[in-house]
């Protein structure tokens, strides 16, 4: 089951839910809610194109460099982290229905910046029940001209989608300051 906005924005009103921003400077759909660019990036760094990189026996830090910047090109063919603004805590169950439910966030980009060829998530497009943070993004320019991205752009939507059967909270890291996660490289993660 999918969440709808309205049920969403009472969530986040009756503070069930926490958010980093109030309802009313939320912009919500018919079953999700949009979420914006955050200035912070990771872009990589110059390196040989024909040196391998080895994921296990690497430092993510010498892939990328941090750059904030309010209005940023994306060129065709580059990849870059990026993440959005909001976050959301939606560990606590919801009523609805005379049952409670837990829900999970998922990201999703928005079709208008894909028809433009405007990839804004490869991969981690789900954060586990407890998660609440922001998602860091895989921005990835399709098309064959440089693109500028901008602060506060609406990049993509979050839904949430409820889970079936008991789980437990995530112990993972939280994105608590909108930034860009570096990738975690190493032998224990292949």
């Amino acid at each position: 089951m999918i969440l709808s906005g309205i049920g969403i924005r009472n969530a986040i009103e009756s503070e069930s839910w926490k958010c980093n921003k109030t309802a009313q400077e939320l912009r919500f759909g018919p079953n999700s809610v949009d979420v914006t660019l955050s200035p912070y990036f990771l872009t990589t760094k110059n390196r040989s194109t024909t040196e391998p990189i080895d994921l296990e026996n690497i430092d993510s830090r010498e892939l990328f460099e941090e750059v904030y910047n309010e209005k940023f090109i994306l060129y065709p063919n580059c990849l870059v982290l990026g993440s959005v603004n909001e976050k959301f805590d939606c560990a606590e169950p919801l009523l609805l229905n005379d049952k409670t439910k837990k829900f999970v966030q998922h990201y999703e980009g928005r079709s208008t910046l894909g028809r433009m060829g405007i990839q804004s998530h490869v991969t981690a497009g789900f954060g586990d029940y407890g998660f609440k943070g922001s998602f860091t993004l895989e921005l990835i320019n399709n098309s064959p001209w440089p693109i500028i991205m901008k602060k506060g752009m609406r990049i993509g939507q979050v839904y949430f989608e409820s889970l079936v059967g008991e789980t437990k909270l995530y112990e993972g890291y939280d994105q608590t300051d909108c930034k860009p996660q570096y990738p975690r490289l190493g032998k224990n993660r292949f």
